[in-house]
């Protein structure tokens, strides 16, 4: 309706802080939790982000996007995926097959011995932070940045985090 966009906040995550999500569903084995939290918090976030963008570009302001990361996502993992991943020519399609790789490799029980690290979350976040200056690189009329929040009290932390969401 109004044919342009000036802020995106995306926020939207998934987070195995307790396997069955402190009682609100069944056992989830780290297994299974590795695709449905990539796809959540890496690759949705990149699909809405690519159906925003054309929108963005048509603000008139100074359009922004604003991905909501974690220090979950530090840069860890083997010498070859840190490199792999803060390669500063990445491309969002060898990103993509990064975490990719990383969703294989978990629900085969092989992720740590192919030098990923024990988590999905942060996993998650790293590509998200590496997604963040992909954009950014990609995208000069955009401002993208990513955030941390802190450890905030949310449903998905059962309300453990020591800031007020």
């Amino acid at each position: 309706e109004f044919g342009h966009l000036d802020v995106l906040v995306n926020n939207a995550a998934i987070c195995f802080n307790d396997p069955t999500l402190y009682g609100k569903v069944s056992y989830t084995p780290f297994e299974q939790q590795a695709a449905i939290t990539i796809n959540t918090n890496y690759f949705g976030t990149l699909a809405v982000t690519e159906a925003m963008l054309p929108l963005l570009r048509e603000s008139r302001l100074s359009p922004r996007v604003v991905n909501v990361a974690s220090a979950a996502g530090r840069l860890r993992g083997s010498p070859a995926i840190q490199r792999a991943i803060s390669d500063p020519d990445l491309s969002i399609a060898q990103l993509s097959t990064l975490m990719g790789s990383f969703v294989r490799c978990a629900e085969a029980g092989t992720h740590i011995e192919t030098g990923w690290p024990n988590t999905c979350y942060g996993v998650s976040k790293m590509g998200l932070i590496a997604l963040t200056r992909v954009l950014a690189r990609e995208e000069a009329t955009v401002r993208i940045n990513s955030v941390d929040p802190g450890f905030c009290a949310t449903d998905q932390n059962d309300n453990q985090g020591h800031i007020s969401a």
